[in-house]
């Protein structure tokens, strides 16, 4: 089953409960959350993603409400995985940033047994492209023209090689677009689905380009 298949309403009930987990090969995570506005938003761009019942969770994280005593009337949240905080508490309306970059920094730390390149990774008739730059240099936005043009993704923060096989895991996640990449993918690409515009991050302006399905082939 895939997210889109569960209707919002219940979706945001299992979200505030149990949790959901789904497949990020290759790890499985579950989120939890009460946040309605934050549900809303994975029930939108997670939609292609795999739900797993019966496997083991390697990653358990949750986006909790953060009382600020120096601003009692703001609202904040914070990111925690396996019950700790890696992040001092993001504005409430910086929670899907806080939950993507949350999961990127505990696969870039626990991921030992694949070697990791920060690059981004494409693949087309069976051949890959790896895509190594610092960041800001543009993976992701190139990522994102090239997924809609052909190319299947891999990821655009991650490439994760078996140093035995030299086989490539794809780990497709949601693509965090940056201020001017925003509006760039926007006219090149009206057919890409994008979450809302997330402002004053640490990292400016964002937006997430939600990966084509299906995400999760081998």
């Amino acid at each position: 089953m895939i997210i889109e298949q569960i209707p919002v309403d219940q979706f945001i009930a299992r979200l505030s409960h149990s949790g959901i987990r789904v497949k990020l090969c290759p790890v499985n995570v579950q989120i939890r959350t009460k946040l309605p506005q934050l549900a809303k938003q994975l029930h939108f761009l997670y939609s292609y993603y795999d739900i797993v019942e019966n496997e083991i969770v390697d990653i358990h994280t949750q986006i909790l409400p953060k009382f600020s005593f120096n601003n009692p009337f703001s609202s904040f949240i914070r990111f925690t995985v396996d019950g700790q905080s890696p992040f001092p508490p993001f504005p409430a309306d910086q929670a899907l940033a806080a939950l993507e970059w949350g999961i990127n920094l505990v696969i870039a730390i626990r991921i030992n047994h694949l070697l990791m390149f920060h690059s981004a990774v494409v693949e087309r008739n069976g051949s890959l492209i790896l895509l190594p730059a610092c960041p800001g240099s543009g993976k992701t936005t190139l990522c994102a023209a090239l997924i809609h043009r052909g190319y299947r993704l891999f990821s655009d923060e991650f490439g994760l090689m078996d140093p035995l096989s030299d086989f490539f895991t794809p780990i497709p996640r949601l693509m965090p677009l940056k201020n001017q990449s925003i509006q760039v993918i926007r006219d090149y690409l009206p057919e890409a689905v994008l979450g809302e515009e997330i402002y004053n991050t640490q990292k400016g302006t964002i937006a997430h380009v939600r990966p084509l399905a299906p995400i999760s082939r081998k």
